[in-house]
């Protein structure tokens, strides 16, 4: 099984290359991981359908589904645009990676989920941590504020 960490993001087309950033980040090293943690936390998206083997017997196990989720995840790799990609898997990997599926699509820069946070990044022209940092600052401020002016008596 191929590893993650071992493969230039330049050796991979858009989608695999932000799908792989995103991966590493979460510490998720292998395609095999990635299934895994897929199969666990957002089964009922990803989950194949039950099959049958050359004797006409329903195959439905864990290792199946995971191998099966597996293969797909590779392809994913190798894909240039989201669009290519089931949008089952791209709803899952928005979740999985908590970022948005405009940030999935290469519609905007920004991960965040949060509609707020693309609007004041567009408008400022600031970085998503940056903003980040503003907006704690902020909530910090306003709280300390509302602490100090409208104590309970």
């Amino acid at each position: 099984m191929a590893r993650l960490g071992n493969t230039s993001l330049e050796d991979l087309p858009s989608f695999g290359r932000k799908l792989m950033e995103l991966a590493r980040e979460h510490g998720i090293g292998t395609p095999s991981l990635l299934a895994e943690a897929l199969y666990e936390k957002h089964r009922t998206l990803v989950e194949p359908a039950q099959r049958k083997n050359k004797n006409g017997k329903n195959v439905k196990d864990r290792k199946h589904d995971i191998d099966a989720i597996t293969r797909m995840v590779q392809n994913h790799f190798n894909e240039e645009y989201a669009f290519n990609i089931q949008s089952k898997y791209l709803f899952a990997y928005s979740e999985l990676f908590h970022c948005s599926l405009d940030y999935l699509y290469g519609k905007v820069n920004v991960r965040s989920t949060d509609p707020d946070m693309n609007v004041i990044c567009k408008k400022t022209g600031l970085s998503e941590k940056a903003v980040e940092k503003l907006m704690q600052h902020s909530k910090l401020y306003l709280e300390g504020f509302l602490y100090q002016h409208y104590e309970y008596e």
